[in-house]
């Protein structure tokens, strides 16, 4: 006997929950199948990973009814200030700095820095409320074919589905995506990400800071109080011998690095390192079969786009299903996901390359190369056109936008 649901939703991750929730309050019935326990239970404790959230997302969880949840938890970003080799960024001549009222966007914030725990422990709470979604958690798919019309999944506790449409948001090495013969390609940027968060004496008054060095780009993201998450890149043999130091060392080699005028700062929760690869589907759809977030696209986390390139993914595919289900429409027919992959493919390629250009070129020890890019960041600086371009690109307010990152429900 098979269970019924109109879309299967592949892996409990934050896009993979925000999607869950947004069809369910649009009336359509989901299942959600992760290898792992979805519990709000071990998400109390700080750990240091955060996500900035452009103003478009908050605008998306705002519509959802999700940001009322997480605004207490989360930290304004008021200010942008970029720096390059030889710069230091603590020096009132930053050589870009964005500030949110040039954004000309009623004086939002250009986005929010919210934790990992928190994020995820309001998606799981709301995601109890609705029951029109199934929950399939500590199981995951083992077979799947599509025929008649329909999607048959099999999964590992024995339990049949029966779906019109699944939806991969099971990331990288993506299960749906394999099981949909769907290739990838990309590089090894041979780098790996350090991610951790520190207390510092002095305020950061809501100021990100994205610095570039030799070895791979830093991001420093403000959180609530005087504590700032560091999302740090070295190459794969420096990375390895950082994360084998001790706490004072680490916070030592870190402090070297970041040259701000933060005061002491310390570590603070726990440490963690991921391998930095570039990867693209060939395709984004397949027969009753849809990616979503880095299912479909992995990039580097230099420019911190990577959850809202997924959110984005999550509105258009949305709004692409609920208009077909209110026309009456095959959710899970090609004609239909064929607009998702249109919608999204270009961009999420173009976000793919510019992060991939940006990493290389600043990333060396060239001379001529440094010398040019800080003459091109100083006269961005200089160009209040391409400044407010540029702000709104990285708060996501440009492009052909789905309807719920402008707030609007669909």
């Amino acid at each position: 006997m098979y269970k019924n649901t109109q879309v299967l939703i592949v892996g409990g991750s934050i896009n993979g929950l925000t999607l869950a929730i947004l069809l369910a309050q649009n009336g359509l019935d989901v299942t959600i199948i992760e290898p792992k326990k979805l519990t709000s239970r071990g998400l109390s404790s700080f750990d240091g990973r955060a996500y900035a959230l452009a103003l478009t997302t908050h605008k998306m969880f705002n519509a959802l009814n999700i940001w009322d949840g997480l605004k207490m938890n989360s930290e304004p970003i008021l200010d942008i200030k970029i720096d390059a080799p030889n710069d230091r960024v603590n020096k009132p001549n930053s050589l870009l700095h964005f500030n949110h009222l040039e954004m000309a966007e009623d004086e939002n914030p250009m986005g929010y820095i919210v934790e990992d725990r928190y994020l995820r422990k309001y998606l799981f709470s709301q995601l109890k409320s609705f029951k029109n979604i199934n929950i399939m958690d500590e199981s995951y798919i083992t077979d799947c074919e599509v025929n008649n019309g329909h999607a048959f999944s099999f999964s590992s506790t024995g339990e049949k589905i029966k779906s019109n449409l699944i939806i991969g948001c099971d990331g990288k090495n993506s299960v749906t995506a394999n099981f949909a013969n769907i290739n990838e390609f990309g590089w090894d940027y041979n780098q790996t990400s350090l991610v951790c968060a520190i207390d510092h004496e002095k305020p950061h008054n809501s100021c990100a800071y994205q610095l570039f060095k030799p070895s791979g780009p830093i991001a420093i993201l403000p959180l609530p109080g005087n504590r700032s998450s560091i999302v740090w890149t070295e190459d794969n043999k420096t990375a390895a011998f950082i994360t084998q130091l001790n706490k004072k060392d680490y916070i030592a080699n870190l402090n070297s690095k970041i040259n701000l005028d933060l005061g002491k700062i310390s570590l603070s929760g726990k440490q963690f390192s991921y391998p930095l690869i570039l990867t693209l589907r060939e395709y984004f759809i397949s027969d009753r079969i849809a990616l979503v977030g880095d299912s479909a696209h992995g990039i580097h986390p230099l420019a911190g786009q990577g959850l809202n390139l997924g959110l984005r993914d999550v509105a258009s595919i949305g709004e692409i299903i609920i208009n077909a289900h209110r026309r009456g429409e095959d959710i899970g027919s090609l004609a239909v996901l064929k607009r998702y992959e249109t919608w999204r493919r270009f961009e999420t390629s173009m976000m793919a390359a510019t992060t991939d250009i940006i990493n290389k070129t600043f990333s060396n020890n060239n001379m001529i190369l440094k010398t040019v890019t800080n003459l091109g960041l100083r006269f961005l600086n200089e160009n209040q056109f391409l400044k407010k371009h540029l702000i709104r690109e990285a708060a996501g307010l440009n492009g052909n936008i789905p309807k719920l990152l402008k707030g609007k429900l669909i």
